[in-house]
């Protein structure tokens, strides 16, 4: 299933589908399930462990898109509408939840979902919480309060999954967790549906209005401060070559003020705003270079699906990029908010059609051997079969 098919459908409490007879329940707890790379991951994740693990997921904040994809498919979602600052309210009603369920693992994806589900949980230590992270803030201070409320928090058999060795430093040096409780897992993907894509190419480019003469950028990220998205307009201004653009695909909070910062720029007919977008696959068959401009990062998913669409990636060297991205080989790394360095850099893949792709089957050769999805859930099924192994799941 590519990802075309994976958002839709409004906010709401999705009735059980699946029966979880002779299965492990597991709750996956999120802030929401919209399209974000961190929440499609946690459902490609429940649909690939699907013949041994009945997922629930249980959302703090909202449902969002991807909920149509659980209904189909998984053993429910769950809702809290979890207010602004501590929500004792949202606490109790996940603990109900987890009564009823009766989870014999708990999948936290971010902190505040890890969290929740620790208070939530009790001091019994059970079920035992498997805390994902994905990336973390910027800035990112360590906050001694918290160090000290993650001791009480985090059980003994808990354990944290980082997606690449950059987030698991964060977590041991910011959260206070013991290096050995800490597996770093990279992100994968499955490359099929973006090698399919490449025969879409021609019609793709057509239906976005791109000229065979055209190079273009294509940046694929959440519309948010993280991802200064205006580092990579003002380097895309620089640029000489007449015929490039930049396709900005994604949506967010900042989407107001990177489509004023678009249009004063002097080039403004370089950038297009395609907004959120179900055919990334295409998109990328249809961009000659990859662009991210993030000032923090863990492992995104978006530069790992440009590499199976064999593009070019010009990123910052932020969080494990620089050891996802070979420079030189697979692409260019940058220092973040350089958008002169960036400009550079492109302007050179511009002018080459055959570096563009040398690079790019580099990087689509890595991806194959390294990021795959398949690799990605055998590493957290053996994860959770361990932390199972050390507290058996007592439930019906």
């Amino acid at each position: 299933m590519d990802n075309q098919t994976w958002c839709g459908g409004p906010d709401k409490r999705v009735p059980p589908k699946v029966e979880a007879v002779k299965m492990h329940p597991v709750v996956q707890v999120l802030h929401s399930l919209e399209c974000g790379g961190a929440e499609r991951l946690a459902l490609r994740l429940a649909q690939g462990l699907a013949a041994d693990y009945a997922t629930t997921f249980v959302c703090l904040d909202t449902g969002g898109l991807l909920a149509a994809e659980a209904e189909h498919s998984l053993s429910g979602v769950h809702v809290l509408n979890r207010r602004p600052g501590l929500d004792w309210s949202c606490r109790r009603r996940l603990r109900r939840l987890l009564g009823e369920i009766r989870p014999a693992v708990i999948l936290a994806h971010q902190y505040t979902p890890f969290f929740y589900s620790s208070l939530a949980r009790g001091l019994s230590g059970s079920p035992p919480i498997i805390f994902v992270e994905h990336g973390r803030h910027f800035p990112d201070p360590r906050k001694p309060l918290r160090v000290l409320a993650n001791r009480l928090l985090f059980g003994r058999r808990d354990a944290v999954i980082a997606v690449a060795e950059s987030v698991k430093q964060a977590v041991i040096c910011k959260e206070g967790i013991p290096r050995h409780r800490i597996h770093v897992i990279p992100n994968g993907i499955d490359p099929q549906p973006y090698l399919a894509a490449a025969a879409l190419r021609g019609t793709t480019r057509h239906e976005l209005g791109l000229a065979d003469d055209e190079v273009a950028l294509i940046q694929v990220a959440r519309l948010d401060h993280l991802k200064d998205h205006n580092t990579a307009i003002a380097a895309v201004e620089q640029i000489t070559h007449d015929r490039v653009r930049l396709l900005i695909v994604g949506d967010g909070p900042e989407e107001s003020q990177i489509r004023q910062r678009v249009s004063q720029s002097p080039v403004r007919e370089r950038f297009r705003l395609l907004g959120y977008r179900r055919d990334i696959p295409n998109l990328l068959a249809a961009a000659d270079i990859f662009l991210l401009s993030s000032v923090s990062e863990g492992l995104p998913v978006t530069v790992l699906e440009a590499m199976a669409a064999a593009l070019p990636i010009v990123t910052t060297d932020v969080g494990d990029l620089g050891k996802t991205v070979i420079d030189g080989r697979t692409g260019y790394l940058v220092p973040p908010r350089q958008p002169d360095t960036m400009a550079r850099v492109l302007e050179k893949l511009c002018g080459s059609p055959e570096l563009r792709r040398q690079l790019g089957l580099a990087g689509r050769s890595l991806l194959l051997a390294k990021f795959t999805e398949e690799a990605m859930h055998i590493a957290y099924r053996k994860l959770i079969q361990d932390v199972l192994r050390s507290h058996p799941h007592t439930g019906d």
